[in-house]
């Protein structure tokens, strides 16, 4: 099952909270590079994550790793359900804001959260402070966030989705370069710098570039050039701009790099690429 990538909304802070009312959980199966601590307030049914599943039922909570693909899905007779939602990124406060000393219990989580981790609500307070992020503004929400995190970090029953022995480093690495690939087919026209990318997938440089050459066959900087040559293609055929515009278009900083580009990927250069089809059409 293919996981659709969802870029989160902070519409008013550094992390997302909110209350989630609807007939049904029918969320496609997703992931994102954002935390995930999830309170089902109302209703029951199936979670699916990293292709496996478990059951939930009102009262749960579930706190999800970055990148790790998930779909809530109610069962069929459900006609209303609820919950608090609660995203946030690894630097969201910071680039080490989590390795500070003070936090060395917290920093835990993320490592953990990869496998999935259930708390029952009958058994530990998090509900309410799950509820008091989700409903305080500004300054105070930071404050609830920690505080909530901190009182998660010191839970002896929380309960681990994914057993340790079954868990697939490759799913999680597969969902961590979907977001990678994804983000470089929409932004190719920009400039983009590898620590840009590698901060997507939360991985070091160096772990990125072995994982993109390992599950595509191309280094980050071939996977991206070929992509531009690939849309330069198009524009070549659907439109009359100069060869320059097109090279400028999809990312090519001067005009010679992107002939050598082309003409490596293409067998010619991208005039005649472009007479040749005309040719053919006419």
């Amino acid at each position: 099952m293919k996981a659709i990538k969802e870029d989160v909304l902070y519409q008013s802070g550094s992390f997302s909270a909110y209350l989630y009312e609807g007939s049904s959980f029918d969320h496609p199966y997703h992931f994102h590079i954002e935390y995930e601590i999830v309170l089902v307030d109302k209703g029951d049914g199936k979670l699916i994550m990293n292709e496996q599943v478990c059951e939930f039922e009102e009262g749960d909570i579930f706190i999800l790793g970055s990148n790790t693909a998930h779909s809530f899905i109610s069962k069929p007779d459900t006609d209303n359900v609820r919950s608090l939602v609660i995203q946030f990124s690894g630097t969201c406060f910071g680039e080490t804001f989590f390795q500070l000393p003070e936090f060395k219990n917290i920093g835990k989580m993320p490592e953990n959260s990869k496998y999935g981790l259930r708390v029952k609500r009958n058994k530990s307070p998090v509900g309410e402070m799950i509820e008091s992020t989700c409903a305080s503004k500004g300054a105070l929400s930071v404050v609830h966030l920690l505080t909530l995190l901190t009182n998660i970090s010191q839970l002896d029953n929380i309960e681990q989705i994914i057993p340790t022995s079954s868990f697939s480093s490759g799913q999680l690495e597969s969902h961590k370069l979907n977001a990678a690939i994804d983000w470089i087919n929409t932004n190719y026209f920009s400039t983009i710098h590898l620590n840009e990318i590698a901060k997507i997938t939360n991985l070091t440089k160096n772990a990125f570039c072995r994982s993109f050459k390992k599950a595509t066959g191309k280094t980050f900087l071939q996977y991206l050039n070929d992509k531009r040559i690939e849309e330069a293609a198009k524009k070549l055929i659907q439109t009359d701009d100069s060869i320059l515009k097109v090279a400028y278009d999809v990312g090519f900083s001067n005009i010679s790099s992107f002939n050598r580009y082309f003409k490596k990927a293409k067998g010619t250069s991208p005039t005649l690429f472009r007479d040749n089809f005309l040719k053919m059409v006419n």
